[in-house]
């Protein structure tokens, strides 16, 4: 039982460490190309520590249905119960 703890603990930290570095990377090198919705114009402080990043990544990757992905996920997730504790 404890070991499911601290498994569902390093994840809960994991996962979001790991999107945030994938996504603030994509981003670095997408920034450039004509594929950024934004480009030539680069995203402010501002706008990144607003968290604009991911949805920008998104668009360039997939398009409008990007954008509707990303706020699918942001609304649907804070909906949800945490895992780890629905299994106790």
């Amino acid at each position: 039982m404890f070991g499911d703890i601290t498994n569902s603990g390093i994840s809960w930290f994991a996962v979001p460490w790991l999107c945030a570095t994938t996504f603030g990377l994509a981003g670095l090198v997408l920034e450039g190309t004509t594929l950024w919705p934004t480009y030539p114009n680069r995203l402010t402080p501002a706008e990144v520590n607003a968290g604009l990043v991911l949805p920008n990544v998104a668009v360039a990757l997939l398009g409008q249905g990007g954008a509707i992905a990303t706020l699918f996920l942001a609304v649907r997730g804070p909906l949800e119960p945490p895992t780890p504790l629905v299994a106790l």
